[in-house]
């Protein structure tokens, strides 16, 4: 065997037999109460997803002697590219440890993962390790989601983020009957999505197992799932959650995470309308929407939403659990086996529509345990 192909032997298919070894290289690398190490959140996104095609479980790892020394947890997905649907993959929570630094091992476990699938993409990959991807080509950096925000109560977020902001008058409209709370997806937003998906050429099929499996029946976030429902028939759909913390000042501040919008083009309005009322009836401090491509832009703005690309927007936290002002950007990368189109296509941010619900960028974060942290 030569040195490539003994390298190539150290990446595994996650099998049950590694998860004690693994478990205690996540609390290594990380801590005790590392959302990983929760078994209930790691069946339900390495296991449990409807898309997955492994025996066991969505993961790869380096193993050396029984020992786990880095993983790459994927999650694949049924993707609509174009005119074709095939199984993709996004992936989630790439680590690896210091003993397999200098081998090249991180980058061969990039690769073999990517070899199981015709396209995958990133949310929120580090930028540091761009390199490594683009030189095993295939690979795009597709910069960064856009983010828009809605403001609610101007009073609260001036003094989030202590600057100015130009005044916001939110004229609400009363919530419309035909804005329809529900706990899960059922058939009909197989019709649904059949009618609209033409207006997202490359994103995730949004079939009932998928939405079920990612929101409905989320071990630990509660989203909530409004359906617009006109004449009997589902017009469009949004998925959002209410997201609490409290600033150095103990202020309490509430988000209204918008996490996926599919809507035919004439509703896309009505239901942001809904929602903003919706969600200032709830006592939201200010709205977002992590997205890519032009998808309900126009519609967006004309409800008064603001591109954080704009001062003094841009100052706002993406992350408050805990409360991070270091970071506002989600970065994505994409990559093709075989470019199904021309390469200028397959790698256009417009044609793209992903969510922060379609990669690892919406789920929770366990701080570690103070008294771990303090060596008690």
């Amino acid at each position: 065997m030569n040195k490539a192909e003994e390298r190539m032997d150290f990446i595994k298919n996650l099998s049950k037999r590694h998860i004690p070894s693994l478990k205690r290289f996540i609390e290594r690398q990380f801590h005790n109460r590392y959302i990983l190490l929760d078994n209930m959140f790691f069946d339900w996104q390495y296991k449990d997803n409807p898309s997955n095609t492994y025996s066991e479980y969505s993961m790869k790892v380096i193993e050396s002697k029984d020992e786990v020394l880095g993983y790459n947890g994927l999650v694949p997905v049924s993707m609509k590219v174009f005119d074709k649907n095939l199984i993709a993959c996004t992936f989630a929570n790439l680590m690896v440890g210091d003993k397999c630094k200098g081998f090249g091992l991180g980058s061969l476990l990039i690769k073999k993962s990517s070899d199981d699938f015709p396209v995958c993409y990133i949310n929120g990959y580090n930028l540091k390790t761009r390199a490594i991807y683009e030189k095993q080509g295939g690979w795009t950096d597709m910069g960064v989601l856009r983010r828009f925000i809605k403001i609610l109560n101007v009073n609260k977020m001036e003094s989030l983020i202590n600057k100015k902001i130009p005044y916001e008058d939110n004229k609400l409209e009363d919530i419309d009957k035909n804005l329809v709370k529900i706990k899960e997806f059922d058939d009909k937003i197989h019709s649904f999505w059949e009618k609209v998906k033409h207006k997202y050429p490359i994103t995730i099929n949004r079939s009932k197992k998928f939405l079920n499996w990612r929101y409905s029946n989320h071990p630990m976030l509660k989203y909530e799932l409004y359906l617009y429902i006109e004449n009997s028939k589902i017009k469009g759909y949004i998925i959002f959650r209410i997201e609490k913390f409290i600033d150095e000042k103990k202020d309490h501040y509430k988000i209204g995470r918008i996490i996926d919008f599919i809507s035919q083009e004439e509703y896309e309005e009505k239901i942001i309308q809904n929602i903003i009322s919706l969600l200032h009836k709830q006592n939201v401090d200010f709205i977002d929407f992590y997205f890519s491509g032009n998808f309900h832009v126009k519609s967006l703005l004309n409800q008064g939403f603001v591109e954080n690309i704009k001062y003094p927007y841009n100052t706002i936290p993406m992350l408050f659990s805990p409360l991070d002002r270091g970071r506002s950007d989600i970065t994505w990368i994409v990559y093709f086996k075989e470019y199904l189109k021309d390469k200028k296509e397959c790698t256009n941010p417009n044609n793209w529509y992903i969510t922060k619900g379609d990669g690892d960028q919406d789920r929770p974060n366990i701080p570690p345990d103070p008294e771990e942290k303090n060596g008690k």
